[in-house]
């Protein structure tokens, strides 16, 4: 069993985590999160949650800042993301130092966003809720989702809503394991937004993210979340494992919207987000009133189009992967 504590060791260069630095925080949150917790009530939902989902390099940091700009939704921001433990207090802290007026930047590093006021994914929260600790979780949902703290988590995602006063946005990879078990526990105020990429600049980008983190001499090192099948994807080569993670999560995402009342999912495409924001932006705020009869106003300064990278000069590369996600056996829907 690798722990992703492990995987986050091994990092290089800008993405690798300094242990004293993680010590601290650590001790921090433990030291916070019962300050927090003693103002946690189960406040009523009155604004939904918008989760974002997808496949690794998806685009799933750009549909966060993406919709979190274009309604002027609230987020945690990497300030407020150092208190995994205790978000009330690490938001009211960003809050006082920042201020309120920051809005979200469309830009990012492999999901790491730059500016202290921008959106983070905020994964050791997710992490720490859903026992998502280690590579080997997904062979463990269904233990997993029956020791979760369902009540728990509602009233801190009450709370924080509650503050806020306004629907959110988060990146949720680690709750998109629990969809369904998720949507109950904030009474179906949820929407689910899928967002999908060019299979192919997908796999580039997983490729070129292993680098990144790893050096060029680690490829073979797991990158990112892991689909049930992970257990059987590890032994082999880097282009078969990227090719496996994308056809087995892809799998497991299709059977997991299968079973959330469809109004409340919103399908988008990558490259039709990029060429389109406004249209794109016009159809979920259409979506979102007729499910959950909520009006989400629009930003007008949204901007009309955003360049996209597709990765094409990767030529032998691309052929690599490409022979690798053709040779996938043809998966049951």
């Amino acid at each position: 069993m690798t722990h992703l504590s492990k995987l986050a060791a091994e990092r290089s260069g800008a993405f690798k985590k300094d242990p004293r630095e993680e010590q601290f925080l650590d001790r921090m949150n433990e030291a916070l999160a019962p300050l927090d917790a003693e103002e946690y009530q189960d406040y009523p939902l009155a604004h939904p949650f918008f989760f974002v989902i997808g496949l690794p390099r998806s685009g799933t940091t750009f549909t966060t800042q993406f919709l979190a700009k274009a309604f002027d939704l609230s987020y945690v921001n990497n300030l407020a993301a150092r208190f995994y433990r205790a978000p009330l207090q690490g938001i009211r802290l960003a809050e006082a130092t920042l201020g309120s007026a920051i809005e979200p930047s469309f830009s990012s590093n492999y999901a790491l966003t730059h500016n202290l006021g921008d959106i983070h994914e905020f994964g050791y929260f997710w992490r720490h809720w859903l026992y998502k600790g280690d590579l080997a979780a997904m062979e463990r949902l269904k233990e997993d989702e029956a020791r979760i703290d369902w009540a728990g988590l509602r009233r801190c995602l009450s709370s924080l809503q509650h503050h806020w006063g306004n629907a959110s946005v988060f990146k949720n990879i680690f709750g998109s394991y629990h969809l369904p078990r998720l949507m109950e526990a904030l009474d179906q105020k949820v929407m689910v937004v899928y967002i999908e990429r060019d299979e192919l600049d997908t796999a580039v980008s997983i490729y070129k993210a292993r680098e990144k983190y790893y050096g060029p001499e680690n490829l073979e090192k797991w990158w990112s979340y892991t689909p049930p099948e992970v257990n059987e994807l590890l032994d082999k080569d880097v282009y078969d494992q990227i090719a496996g993670q994308i056809t087995y999560l892809k799998r497991f995402y299709q059977k997991s919207l299968n079973a959330l009342p469809p109004r409340q999912v919103i399908r988008l495409n990558y490259a039709q987000l990029m060429q389109d924001p406004h249209g794109i932006a016009q159809g979920i705020a259409k979506q979102t009133k007729k499910a959950l009869e909520y009006t989400l106003r629009m930003n007008p300064a949204l901007p009309k189009a955003f360049e996209q990278r597709t990765h094409q000069e990767d030529l032998a590369l691309r052929e690599r992967l490409q022979q690798s996600l053709q040779e996938m056996p043809k998966l049951p829907s």
